[in-house]
């Protein structure tokens, strides 16, 4: 089960990855997407975070076909170059 986790985890960088992409390209983006692969997924929103302009918060949710879950809550900072990602 660790290693699945473990394979989980890293799995959802790419939904992390494809994120600050999607605000690199647009840096007033905001909303969900979903992305499916073979035997894992995850669902990802990416908010304002308010009264900070230039924060965004990036949710992602991820599980696999083996009914393991991943979590996790990071703040990118666009307002720097290149942007910083945090741990909330």
């Amino acid at each position: 089960m660790n290693y699945d986790y473990q394979i989980l985890r890293s799995n959802s960088e790419t939904c992390l990855e494809e994120a600050v992409y999607k605000i690199k390209r647009g840096g007033t983006y905001t909303g969900t997407f979903t992305l499916s692969m073979d035997n894992w997924s995850c669902d990802v929103v990416v908010s304002d975070k308010v009264g900070f302009p230039g924060i965004k918060i990036i949710e992602i949710n991820s599980s696999d076909s083996n009914s393991v879950k991943f979590s996790t809550t990071k703040e990118l900072n666009i307002n720097t170059d290149p942007f910083e990602i945090s741990n909330t």
